[in-house]
């Protein structure tokens, strides 16, 4: 559920013009992994 949770949000992040291959910090300096990130630890 958490994991399915960021993938939508960093979706989300990406889309707004975030690079895929960079993770991104969100606004309270968490580090959000990008949905390729996500779909790799998934396929694991």
């Amino acid at each position: 559920i958490w994991f399915t949770a960021l993938g939508i949000s960093t979706m989300a992040f990406n889309l707004n013009g975030f690079n895929f291959n960079q993770s991104v910090v969100d606004s309270q300096g968490r580090v959000i992994n990008t949905w390729a990130d996500i779909i790799n630890r998934a396929n694991l």
